[in-house]
């Protein structure tokens, strides 16, 4: 997909809102998301920005589907949190993808079953083109009713669907997620 506007980042911040989102909505269902333990701030940050890292003045990721997929794979595979890294990283590229005026349409089931894979994979490369691949099939430029229905959502209990929508802004403490698993 073609870009022409720089690719907005997710910051500390905004991922500490998807995290205690996310931590609400789980807290009263068979597998809560547990504390954010101290030491997963690092893992957490270097994941973030690793979509960002270049070498020599070239990007290691250069599109947009490749900043994604090393954005989903690490939040997945490197343990960030005791539990709940499959759906954090779900929630976390949706957020990336609308942040960035794209929307992801896909099914939930689909979803799940890319993170489920990735946690079980053996070849970063290989799972990197999967969810490359993937990115490329059901990426789309958000629609204007899709703009417009979302960025008036309010902010409290939104259920839209499962781990797909979760979409209110970020602005600084205001936070832009919600993912639903019915």
């Amino acid at each position: 997909m073609n870009r022409r506007r720089p690719i907005s980042k997710i910051d500390f911040l905004s991922f500490t809102v998807i995290f205690s989102t996310a931590q609400e909505i789980h807290k009263n269902r068979d597998e809560p998301i547990p504390d954010f333990a101290s030491d997963s701030e690092a893992r957490v940050t270097s994941c973030l920005v690793t979509p960002f890292q270049s070498f020599g003045g070239k990007s290691l990721y250069p599109s947009f589907n490749k900043k994604a997929a090393i954005l989903f794979y690490l939040l997945v595979k490197n343990h960030c949190l005791r539990n709940g890294n499959k759906r954090l990283a779900i929630l976390t590229l949706t957020y990336f993808v609308f942040i960035n005026g794209l929307e992801l349409r896909v099914s939930d089931q689909l979803l799940y079953c890319l993170a489920k894979k990735t946690a079980e994979s053996k070849n970063q490369e290989k799972m990197l083109r999967e969810i490359e691949m993937t990115l490329r099939r059901h990426l789309h430029k958000q629609s204007f009713l899709h703009r417009t229905v979302f960025s008036a959502i309010s902010i409290q209990n939104t259920r839209v669907s499962k781990y797909r929508f979760i979409l209110r802004r970020v602005k600084l403490k205001e936070a832009i997620i919600r993912a639903l698993p019915v």
